[in-house]
């Protein structure tokens, strides 16, 4: 697991972020517009988790299972978010992690947030957590944020319009060899309910490859795939609201995303495979029949 706090906020990231950028500048779309009035909303959503992970604001935990918390933390930025959108945009349907779905129409599109993802390291102050939101018109993805609070990285994009980390373009890498591949997945807690077919995966693919990373925030782990960190991220069971952005960004920033059938039903089979594109298709050879 990447010890983030080791090393400086921006060092990792933005050396990797250059080696692999695309400095071709992106073509304006019909959502730009739409991007620069969101952007200072999910950063200011992320000073707003910054008080709670400091410990200025007061932050309470509650548990919906016995391995899914939520912390005063996750409903209040929800809130703030559901708020700022509604005054910005206030024909558009609200989806939350933790409100569900909104009342009304989708006939203007729906904002999928999740206020905090990577809530056990945001309440164990492990700073490796993040804010999605994620704009979408008839069940396509039309703009999608991921910021990380602790390192300031805004991982942005529009369908169409390439993919940003702090302005600058992304590109993901190149790496065609499985054996020099650094990936990422991840699982809950064993004692819980962690599939056997996620750990046969694991456990497989851990002969094979250079090192496989374990963070706690699906929404970053699609975005450093998409600046060339990471190689390959899978996982499984995850849902609309931990993906929806990051993948656009993923997409934008030239990865391939499917599910371990090489289809694009991956939120509908709860199976996630996103990748530089040069290893995806080994990667499903070497997984075949283990989920």
């Amino acid at each position: 697991m990447r010890a983030i706090g080791d090393t400086p906020a921006d060092a990792v990231p933005s050396a990797l972020s250059e080696l692999h950028c695309n400095e071709q500048p992106a073509q304006q779309s019909v959502f730009r517009p739409m991007l620069d009035t969101l952007i200072p909303i999910i950063k200011q959503a992320g000073e707003l988790s910054r008080a709670y992970f400091s410990n200025e604001l007061e932050n309470d935990v509650d548990f919906k299972t016995p391995v899914d918390l939520v912390t005063t933390a996750d409903r209040e930025v929800e809130q703030y978010l559901k708020d700022a959108l509604a005054e910005a945009f206030p024909d558009i349907r609200f989806d939350g992690e933790e409100s569900g779905e909104g009342a009304g129409s989708t006939e203007h599109g729906v904002f999928i947030v999740d206020p905090i993802d990577g809530t056990t390291n945001f309440f164990h102050r492990y700073p490796f957590y993040s804010v999605s939101l994620a704009y979408r018109k008839d069940d396509i993805t039309e703009c999608g944020l991921v910021y990380c609070p602790p390192t300031d990285e805004l991982f942005y994009a529009e369908r169409g319009g390439g993919a940003f980390r702090n302005g600058r373009p992304i590109r993901v890498s190149q790496n065609a060899r499985l054996q020099d591949a650094l990936m990422v997945t991840g699982f809950s807690c064993v004692r819980f309910n962690v599939k056997p077919d996620t750990m046969a995966i694991f456990d497989r693919m851990v002969y094979l490859v250079r090192d496989i990373h374990r963070d706690g925030s699906a929404a970053l782990d699609l975005c450093y795939v998409a600046c060339g960190i990471y190689d390959l991220f899978w996982e499984l069971n995850l849902n609309a609201w931990d993906v929806a952005a990051g993948v656009l960004i993923c997409d934008e920033a030239g990865g391939r995303v499917s599910d371990f059938g090489n289809s694009d039903q991956f939120e509908k089979n709860r199976q996630l495979v996103a990748s530089n594109g040069a290893i995806h298709d080994i990667f499903l050879q070497e997984t075949t029949g283990l989920c």
